[in-house]
């Protein structure tokens, strides 16, 4: 026996609608665009009319112009394939066969106004079609998007303004979709869901549109005909014409005018939450105007003025929650306080009239009353701020007791998470001052004026010492402890016994370092409480001088770690040159002492600095404290080297008598005062016997006989000369040929004085 076939699967068939297609595009393009359009859309078989149509949604629109491009067209110049392809990048598609009209589609004219056709009266939010208002078909306009508008169950929302002026009226119309629709929708892998309402407010063109009146104002329809940006499914009633027309209004205004200044505004979405909190007994708005976006902030003032409390009740998507924040932002500018957030049980894509309608199916013998205790049952999300305010730092800190448990070196010169930088010049021994730190603190002992809080576990990461080197250190701090502070043996052995290690095969760098510390520290056991990083230069991988590299690494890398980790670093860094200047510098001065951009000290909590004592000797060094420096108890300490090992010790040698500072200036003062006379006669000297020169002739012969070079200098000299009486100065004398240009004056040399008289041949 055969096997029985069984029927192919009907394949549905497709049909293109100029017209459709048509609508999907914007007349507003330029010339050219619009030019191929037009063309595409009369070689597949569109109209006259229905090319005017279109054409007058533009702004550019003249009559002439389009009747003599129309017809200049010539069949064919553009293929009808140009029409389709660019309107289905616009989410054009044709239509299945057996819904296509049995006769040819119409053009898209504007309507005259056909028989009034009354909508449903009934509101799935409450209210009522109003008398007097007619919504009528568009005549031919067909939805863009699958689906067909269903005008008998219609929804109508009306925008009053404070004063109860009636501004707008919202006119909604769902979209229901045939088996073939859905059919095609599921081919494609979409979902097509009954009711849907599309959402759209637009000012009506002008031409051809017949006007309707209620309450004795003018009405325009107006639909989405033509413009890209709007999608079929709605009709809005605008009261006015074109862009002068009056500013739309909240929706439900003129209730709000009414409120109590203490009272709570909920702000919703749609018209349908907002009229169904209202019905509730609610003070409620929509936080979205006309076309989607968000209402200007300047619509809130005069209902936020007073920091009126809003409720933003928001969706249960991401749309949703763009919108609530966007308005929120809106009325906080204008001055209100605002809280957001989502109804608990809300489906996904769902909003408060969802939660509404679920509630009531669950339980159907709620009262108003009822629901509205559920409603003020909810929990809002507390209002957000940035940072925590300075009251609950106070408490915190209060909390925590006056000692701080994050504290490593008193008084709280160095705490967890942050950054001590420390540094020196080449040569003075920074590695070893650092080890001999970290050894004393893990006894919980002071050295060097450093205090810790408690026994620190230290981690020191470095590069320029080898194994040698280090064992040198270890010994001179073993001898420190042992002969000069006589620690016991236990104490010295408890230093050693793995309080302090060492790393010194990392030679990682930059970012590379950052993550190498942080993965050690995220595996380590027992994690230290202070890092030593020596030197700054061997990790930072970067130009230091340069402040973005620099931040890239300490504040964008290294910092979050440390934070993450709550530990202390020790930056060892080097100082560019010698910088012996002195025992008078402060602390804040010495704080800037280091190679690299301000950022490496910006970013330190604290600092200090090792440099050549110059009133000692070799070997001796001053220890300033810099940022922050206060909170260790003194601004200097002298230290030096230690006597028979490699350690550190307070200096407590004499000074060196310092000689008396004004007699060295006087007798430096004095000794200039004779080389610049004896300078003085030998210039006088250069002057020949009743021989008068310019001065500029006298420093020529004095720049030829080896004296200093510099005008200043000369001149110093000479002038030196005048006040001692061995040059005359006097005014040129014209008999002797002595005036010319530029010469003011004359110099001579002084006549010798005469000889004292012989006290023998006196009468």
């Amino acid at each position: 026996m055969s096997a029985i076939k069984k029927p192919a699967a009907k394949k549905t068939k497709w049909i293109d609608n100029p017209d459709e297609a048509l609508r999907c595009l914007s007349p507003d393009g330029d010339r050219d665009e619009w030019f191929t359009r037009l063309a595409a859309y009369k070689d597949a078989g569109g109209t006259f009319e229905g090319a005017k149509s279109w054409s007058q949604l533009s702004d550019k629109y003249d009559e002439a112009n389009f009747t003599a491009t129309w017809d200049s067209i010539k069949p064919g110049a553009v293929k009808a394939a140009t029409l389709y392809f660019q309107a289905k990048e616009r989410k054009y598609r044709p239509r299945p066969v057996e819904d296509a009209p049995a006769t040819p589609a119409r053009a898209m004219t504007s309507p005259a106004a056909p028989a009034p056709t009354p909508g449903a009266t009934s509101n799935p939010a409450g209210g009522l079609l109003p008398v007097g208002l007619t919504v009528l078909p568009p005549g031919g306009i067909e939805p863009k998007k699958p689906g067909t508008m269903d005008y008998q169950n219609i929804t109508v929302y009306l925008y009053r303004n404070a004063a109860g002026e009636l501004v707008k009226a919202q006119v909604r119309i769902p979209i229901t979709y045939t088996d073939a629709e859905r059919a095609r929708a599921e081919e494609e892998g979409s979902e097509l869901k009954n009711k849907t309402f599309r959402k759209f407010y637009a000012a009506c063109p002008d031409a051809d549109t017949a006007p309707l009146t209620w309450e004795g104002l003018q009405l325009r329809r107006c639909w989405a005909e033509g413009e890209k940006n709007l999608r079929a499914g709605d009709f809005a009633f605008d009261l006015g014409y074109g862009k002068g027309r009056r500013p739309d209004p909240l929706y439900r205004e003129n209730d709000l005018a009414a409120m109590a200044p203490d009272a709570v505004l909920y702000c919703v979405e749609g018209e349908k939450d907002a009229d169904n909190l209202a019905a509730l007994g609610y003070n409620v708005t929509c936080h979205k105007a006309a076309g989607g976006a968000i209402a200007d902030p300047e619509k809130w003032r005069p209902f936020a003025a007073t920091g009126r409390r809003v409720v933003i009740i928001r969706d249960n998507d991401a749309p949703g929650e763009g919108y609530a924040s966007k308005a929120a932002a809106a009325m906080r500018e204008a001055g209100a306080r605002v809280r957001v957030f989502t109804p608990p049980g809300v489906p996904e894509h769902g909003d408060f009239s969802d939660w509404l309608e679920e509630l009531r199916r669950r339980e159907p013998t709620l009262s108003p009353a009822d629901v509205r205790k559920r409603i003020e049952a909810w929990e809002p999300e507390p209002i957000k701020a940035i940072g925590k305010s300075t009251g609950t730092l106070y408490r915190e800190g209060l909390a925590e007791g006056p000692n701080d448990p994050n504290e490593l070196i008193k008084d709280r010169f160095l705490c967890k998470g942050g950054i001590c930088l420390f540094s020196a010049e080449t040569g003075t021994g920074k590695s070893s001052l650092i080890m001999q730190m970290a050894h004393y603190f893990a006894l919980g002992l002071p050295t060097l004026g450093f205090v810790p809080k408690r026994p620190l576990r230290t981690l020191v990461i470095q590069t320029e010492n080898d194994g040698r080197d280090i064992l040198d250190e270890l010994q001179g701090i073993t001898a420190l402890m042992d002969q000069k502070d006589k620690l016991a043996s236990s104490d010295i052995d408890a230093a050693f016994d793995g309080k302090v290690s060492v790393v010194s095969d990392c030679f990682k760098t930059g970012q590379d370092f950052c993550s190498w510390l942080d993965a050690e520290l995220n595996a380590a056991e027992v994690k230290p409480d202070l890092i030593i990083i020596d030197p700054l230069f061997a990790f930072a991988g970067c130009d230091l001088m340069r402040p973005v590299e620099a931040t890239a690494f300490l504040r964008n890398g290294l910092f979050p770690v440390i934070q993450k980790h709550k530990v202390g670093v020790i930056l060892v860094h080097h100082m560019n040159k010698p910088q012996n200047q002195g025992n008078n510098q402060t602390g804040i001065k010495t704080a800037f002492k280091f190679a690299g951009a301000t950022e490496i000290i910006n970013l330190a909590r604290c600092s200090f600095t090792l440099e050549d004592d110059p009133a000692a000797e070799r070997g001796c060094f001053i220890l300033r404290a810099g940022k922050r420096g206060q909170r260790l108890g003194w601004d200097v300490q002298r230290v030096k080297w230690g006597e028979n090992g490699i350690y550190w010790e307070v200096n407590k040698d004499p000074l060196p008598e310092c000689p008396d500072k004004a007699a060295q200036d006087k007798r430096k003062r004095e000794e200039n005062e004779g080389i610049m006379a004896d300078r003085a006669r030998a210039v006088a000297e250069l002057l020949l016997p009743g021989e008068a020169l310019t001065q500029t002739l006298l420093q020529s012969r004095m720049t030829g006989k080896g004296f200093p070079g510099t005008t200043k200098t000369q001149l110093d000299i000479i002038q030196k000369g005048i006040d001692l009486g061995l040059i005359i100065q006097r005014p040129p004398d014209p008999n002797k040929s002595e005036s010319g240009k530029g010469v003011r004056f004359m110099l001579e040399r002084a006549p010798e004085p005469p000889p004292d008289p012989d006290p023998e041949e006196a009468p």
